[in-house]
């Protein structure tokens, strides 16, 4: 029900309550693998709203315990990894980015699905263009584009993506580069928030 409330409604705080319940009743019974996709969903949720704590405490939660039980390479663990990664980027911390999305891209899930991928590759690339190699991590984020091709990824990915593109375009002076970004989140998902932040 969380997940339907999250992808069909819109309707976050109802997710957030589904999620926290499901997590509830899998500390008292014990459910560790559903407590693990428990708080991956509660840091998709947060991630949804821009609450980069809640994502990060969520995450953190999910991937200690898939480490504890040997569910590294589960999607749910990939998938928190991801979200880490990203909050690791915000909070200024490229090397701690770079290391989750490169563990998280390890696994067999990951390499399988395109826009977890996408999502791991952009965020490895962003981390580079941050420690100083900018000309390459703009490169990693561009074939990481690519790569994704018209393939389903869900829009709050995009957006993120085309925002750290973009971001390390103008800082280069690339302005063909960050238009071009622009233009292709426009064909994917139209108007948004984000195309208004980056004209």
């Amino acid at each position: 029900l969380g997940v339907t409330h999250l992808r069909e409604s819109g309707d976050l705080e109802a997710a957030r309550t589904e999620f926290a319940t499901l997590l509830s009743l899998a500390h008292r019974c014990r459910f560790n693998y559903l407590a693990m996709q428990s708080h991956t969903c509660l840091g998709l949720t947060a991630l949804r709203v821009g609450d980069l704590i809640a994502v990060r405490d969520a995450c953190l939660a999910a991937t200690a315990i898939a480490a504890d039980h040997g569910w590294a390479t589960s999607i749910w663990s990939a998938a928190a990894g991801a979200m880490l990664g990203f909050t690791e980027l915000k909070r200024a911390e490229p090397a701690d980015a770079a290391r989750l999305a490169a563990a998280a891209s390890e696994s067999n899930i990951a390499k399988a699905l395109p826009a977890l991928r996408f999502a791991l590759e952009v965020i490895q690339g962003a981390a580079t263009h941050d420690r100083g190699d900018r000309m390459e991590g703009l490169s990693h984020m561009q074939q990481a584009r690519s790569d994704l091709g018209d393939k389903p990824a869900a829009p709050l990915v995009l957006a993120a993506a085309a925002l750290l593109e973009a971001r390390a375009a103008l800082q280069l002076g690339h302005l063909a580069a960050a238009r071009t970004v622009r233009s292709w989140l426009a064909d994917r998902i139209g108007d948004c928030a984000e195309l208004d932040l980056m004209r």
